[in-house]
């Protein structure tokens, strides 16, 4: 009878880490679907359009929200498999590569923002992504296993040096 209990218990117990876990993938899946809606909104303006800038900051404000979750939801996790680092790492893959068409097309249309008058608006929604992406970048980074810290860390600084090179556009 305490072997059932006991195994009950371990049972529980793993299956509350793999919902942490699940947790952190589904938070990385939002990052990645608020990320392309953002990207899909500046792929589609030239940045002239007052109205549509605007929009953009609440595709901003939703990016940071969904970073600033998967961050916290990150931090709550003890431990990181190998198998659970690989995953985080794939899904990071399609995040650095759809945040380098973003922050091209970021800096490519400045031109057409700073007509419409919104680059100050625009410099503040860069910098607070920024904040973000950085706190995502470190808790990621640190909670990963050391068979996968260097690839981890290779892909934070390539994320968050997209994400300087928005800022230094926007200085």
């Amino acid at each position: 009878m305490k072997f059932f209990i006991t195994f009950a218990a371990l049972a529980c117990l793993f299956t509350v880490v793999l919902a942490d876990f699940a947790t952190v993938l589904k938070d990385i899946d939002d990052v990645n679907a608020k990320l392309s809606t953002l990207n899909k909104r500046l792929q589609g303006t030239d940045g002239t359009d007052y109205f549509a800038d605007l929009a953009i900051t609440g595709d901003v404000d939703n990016l940071v929200k969904s970073l600033d979750t998967a961050t916290k939801d990150f931090g709550a996790i003890d431990t990181v498999s190998v198998d659970q680092a690989d995953q985080v790492l794939d899904k990071l893959q399609t995040s650095k590569t759809t945040s380098t068409a973003t922050v091209d097309r970021l800096i490519a249309i400045k031109p057409g923002f700073q007509k419409a008058g919104v680059v100050g608006l625009v410099q503040s929604n860069v910098n607070k992504l920024a904040t973000s992406v950085n706190g995502f970048a470190d808790a990621a980074v640190a909670k990963t296993p050391a068979e996968r810290k260097t690839q981890a860390q290779s892909l934070r600084d390539s994320i968050v040096g997209d994400i300087t090179r928005a800022q230094k556009a926007y200085a």
